[in-house]
């Protein structure tokens, strides 16, 4: 299994889980409980990224913010403080805001295009972490969560995928010991022309 791991960046079909693949009652709540596990953690880095965002002075990126988290299901009197901390901002923003002979702008702009970018690696990175989660393949999680880390993606999102894993690895782990104990019976039944 740890083999397996090592080769996270080989783009071989999966083979069929032998646990996973069966369909059955215990199959679909695994599936359901990842799946609630992931919008769980996407709803706790919302709302980390709503508390950063009211620090930013910016009422546009608060507002977006607002938007997300509220698809997310953020509570809404969260949503609510931030958009009052927007509308507090907005107000204030004549009195305070920079003009083009200070040369503040060209800072926040480069600032706000760089948190941009990092923001869609971030998104992506998550995206890519929900679809490995999805593909139930230990080897896809575990450099999906390689990548999220890099790109700083909630450690709520990728402790999920990785328990994700490890509940992967342990059902075959149940599912190779089970094919040891039936090869062990078939290899020392009485009349197997093997046993000596």
């Amino acid at each position: 299994m740890a083999q397996g791991l090592s080769h996270a960046g080989s783009h071989q079909p999966n083979p069929p889980h032998p646990f996973l693949d069966r369909p059955g009652p215990r199959t679909e709540s695994l599936r359901m409980t990842i799946q609630n596990k992931l919008v769980a953690a996407r709803r706790m880095r919302s709302e980390e990224e709503l508390q950063e965002v009211m620090t930013s002075g910016s009422v546009k990126r608060i507002q977006a913010t607002c938007k997300r988290a509220e698809l997310a299901g953020v509570p809404q009197a969260s949503i609510d403080a931030a958009l009052a901390v927007a509308e507090q901002l907005g107000t204030a923003d004549g009195q305070e805001a920079g003009t083009p002979g200070d040369g503040n702008i060209a800072g926040v702009a480069g600032a706000e295009r760089d948190s941009g970018l990092v923001r869609a690696r971030r998104l992506r990175a998550e995206q890519e972490l929900m679809e490995a989660a999805k593909s139930f393949s230990a080897k896809q999680v575990e450099a999906a969560c390689k990548r999220a880390e890099i790109a700083g993606v909630a450690r709520a999102n990728i402790d999920a995928a990785r328990e994700v894993v490890q509940k992967l690895l342990a059902a075959e782990g149940m599912h190779a010991d089970t094919q040891a104990v039936v090869a062990e019976d078939v290899r020392t039944e009485p009349g197997n022309p093997e046993v000596a």
